[in-house]
């Protein structure tokens, strides 16, 4: 019974994940290639789909997070969901959506780069690792966005000061990691981004144990 809600919570939120997700797809790429139409392809030409694409990603998934967090949490709980599944689904949901989401933009942006007059900038500039690390970087970041948004989603849930101490703390992570990534570079001798990837994988642990905690201590509307 339980791997049932736990199952059934973590489909609905898959589900509404996969919805917004393919609109937004869609209308990112729509846009895109209309910007690259009515105005000069040159100017344009630093903005490749790819690049703008990962890092849109993050604010889509960020958006989506506040809405999990604050807005499903009493429909989890409406269906007999316990708090820990509610916490395990959405950890679960955010990190299959996440893996998609990349995959997507990578894919299309494969198409879209066919186009004559799409931009042509790389990946992400900052990040000089192997490929593979970069894809896992820019994924880690999707993730840690959507974490951070149903942390301060569910802190606004709870009440005004868990919301707040959630967005400082998403500040905070949102900045430091290219910050801190010179300095790790250079302690560990190694490409740029690795620095990032680090940090970034760190903030992950904790707003997942942060994500717990205030999970376990919401008080539901009634």
């Amino acid at each position: 019974m339980k791997n049932n809600r736990l199952r059934l919570a973590t489909n609905h939120l898959n589900w509404a994940g996969f919805f917004g997700m393919a609109w937004y797809v869609a209308i990112f790429t729509l846009i895109y290639i209309a910007l690259f139409l009515i105005f000069d392809a040159a100017e344009l030409d630093s903005m490749s789909y790819t690049s703008t694409g990962l890092n849109a990603n993050r604010v889509f998934m960020f958006v989506m997070g506040i809405i999990v967090g604050g807005g499903y949490i009493s429909w989890a709980f409406s269906l007999a969901i316990t708090r820990k599944q509610f916490y395990k689904a959405n950890l679960l949901s955010g990190l299959i959506i996440s893996a998609i989401l990349v995959a997507a933009i990578l894919l299309v942006g494969l198409l879209v780069n066919l186009l004559p007059f799409t931009g042509t900038e790389d990946i992400i500039e900052s990040l000089q690792m192997h490929p593979v690390l970069n894809i896992i970087t820019v994924f880690i970041q999707t993730y840690l966005a959507y974490l951070a948004g149903t942390l301060i989603g569910m802190g606004f849930y709870r009440n005004s000061w868990a919301g707040t101490l959630a967005i400082l703390i998403t500040v905070v992570f949102n900045m430091s990691p290219d910050m801190l990534d010179p300095y790790i570079v250079d302690i560990l001798n190694t490409s740029n981004g690795v620095g990032m990837l680090i940090v970034t994988t760190i903030y992950v642990i904790i707003l997942v144990i942060l994500n717990y905690v205030y999970t376990r201590d919401v008080v539901i509307r009634v």
